[in-house]
């Protein structure tokens, strides 16, 4: 209950959740609830409450004990027996691990004298002084063992999930051992989607805080789950590692408060396949269809807040941050400051049909040294040094859109600053052929919005500037004498300049559907 402006509000929970909630807690703090709450009982279906949790926590494990009292030793017994171990390993896992060497738990019981490798120590002994010889002692461990105690929920209760992603994702650690391997592989990622895989891994690890480890981990997930998960539609490891940040920049990007602009589906299958054209590789449209529904109705990290971390709100944002920045980008491009003016993307007609339009332009146009006759679809665009990378995603971008005519019979204008207007031929198409070509490729480079984020996108091609006062009067003569032009549009140019006055040309052509290129 919580009174707020408006009153008292009563939230309303299922016994699920109660039993969720008090499974993560401490048995003494369970103890403080159940004295305070008599509803726990009505909650748990009037069964006793410490056999409830019991089976909560270990459900494969319910041996026939009747009394309550029992139950409740139980439970206080086994959740006590890794009291040390949590704490130790949430502060420095190497000595958490320690503390379990020296119980007896990771392996022989412990003697007085042991020796591991080259060290010698004392069984008092709190732990080896340096980090190299702890990391000796631990190459000496069973990385399977290890990788039980990591994965187990019955000795992580309370373990911070981020601590073992740091641990397993160590380069000291992987370098001298098995461990992580062991881990991916005790997860078990065999028969899952790719997103129920994510899943089961979020809840043994949580994401590292820096996005070097980030991407070691990721890199270890997909390693394990392509080997145990050979699919029809993915077919190599690197799918699997673009797949995997997709889907996490995806589910930080529909769930997190902190970022208001959310992908739709189109752009998100459209944004996958082009990465995944980057890498040489390809998945079913509706392969990520499928991936962008099963995210959207349930984050990956759904139970992360009752297990105490707070995965999408807050260290995701962190440390995807930049990998959204560029996967937005189709790995192309980081920041808006890389779009330059002194590249684009147009469609241009054919020079058969050059010569009217260029009369009008040699003596009305200032751009007409440096522009071919054009309609600009994007504009500023990326650098010419990122074209080849560019091309691949606008082909892909525009596969199925079939080649349209194109009208020039109209004349228009822009009215501009300081009295000036600039006079254009109208682009007519039989429908919106033209405007939803440029929507397929700004949705391809979402950085190059400039020609549609004030009005929309008004197709023209240029041809002169006038006085304002005068336009209608500088237009009469040219359109008394105008023969209608028509032409095919089968492909958009990419073009590029070296300096602002050299004139622009043409550097690639991106065929429509049907044509070759």
């Amino acid at each position: 209950m919580r009174w707020g402006s408006e009153g008292l509000t009563v939230h309303v929970v299922t016994s699920e959740t109660v039993v969720e909630v008090l499974s993560h807690l401490q048995p003494a703090d369970v103890s403080a609830v159940s004295r305070t709450c008599r509803l726990l009982y009505q909650v748990t279906q009037l069964e006793p409450l410490w056999r409830v949790l019991y089976q909560k926590r270990w459900p494969t494990e319910s041996p026939p004990i009747p009394t309550r009292k029992d139950w409740k030793t139980l439970y206080i017994e086994r959740s006590l027996k890794w009291r040390l171990w949590t704490p130790q390993f949430n502060q420095d896992p190497l000595k958490g691990l320690w503390h379990l060497h020296m119980e007896g738990k990771l392996g022989p019981k412990r003697q007085t004298i042991t020796s591991c490798g080259d060290i010698t120590y004392n069984s008092h002994q709190e732990a080896p002084l340096s980090r190299t010889d702890m990391l000796k002692w631990l190459s000496t461990l069973n990385p399977d063992v290890v990788a039980d105690y990591l994965t187990s929920s019955e000795t992580t209760a309370g373990i911070n999930k981020r601590e073992i992603a740091e641990f397993i994702t160590d380069p000291d650690v992987i370098e001298r051992t098995q461990i992580a391997t062991a881990v991916m592989k005790k997860i078990n990622f065999g028969g899952l989607s790719i997103e129920a895989a994510l899943r089961r891994l979020f809840r043994t690890v949580s994401m590292p805080g820096t996005g070097q480890r980030s991407g070691i981990l990721l890199n270890m997930f997909s390693q394990t789950y392509y080997q145990e998960n050979p699919q029809e539609d993915i077919k190599e490891q690197d799918q699997v590692y673009t797949l995997t940040w997709s889907i996490i920049v995806l589910d930080t990007d529909l769930h997190s408060p902190k970022i208001r602009r959310k992908m739709s589906v189109a752009t998100f299958v459209n944004l996958a396949q082009q990465s995944m054209k980057l890498t040489g590789t390809h998945v079913p449209d509706r392969f990520l269809s499928d991936i962008y529904s099963n995210i959207k109705k349930q984050p990956l990290s759904k139970l992360e807040a009752v297990e105490g971390n707070q995965w999408n709100a807050g260290e995701a944002v962190s440390v995807v941050t930049n990998w959204l920045s560029k996967w937005r980008n189709n790995n192309t491009s980081s920041t808006p400051t890389d779009k330059v003016v002194k590249s684009a993307v147009c469609v241009i007609p054919p020079e058969s049909v050059w010569q009217q339009i260029q009369d009008i332009r040699k003596n009305h146009d200032k751009a007409y040294q440096r522009w071919p006759p054009h309609v600009n679809l994007l504009y500023p665009f990326l650098p010419n040094t990122k074209f080849a990378e560019a091309s691949v995603v606008a082909t892909e971008a525009l596969k199925d859109v079939q080649p349209f005519k194109v009208t020039l019979r109209r004349f228009n204008h822009f009215k501009q600053g300081k009295g000036v207007a600039t006079v254009w031929l109208d682009p007519q198409c039989q429908g919106d052929e033209m405007i939803q070509l440029q929507r397929r490729l700004q949705n391809a480079f979402p950085i190059c919005d400039d020609l549609s984020k004030r009005g929309g996108f008004h197709p023209h091609l240029t041809v002169g500037q006038c006085q304002s006062a005068t336009v209608d009067q500088w237009t009469q003569p040219f359109e008394a004498t105008w023969d209608t032009i028509e032409f095919t549009v089968d492909h958009v140019c990419m073009i590029s300049r070296e300096g602002f006055e050299d004139p622009f040309k043409v550097d690639h052509r991106i065929p429509l559907a049907g044509i070759n290129n």
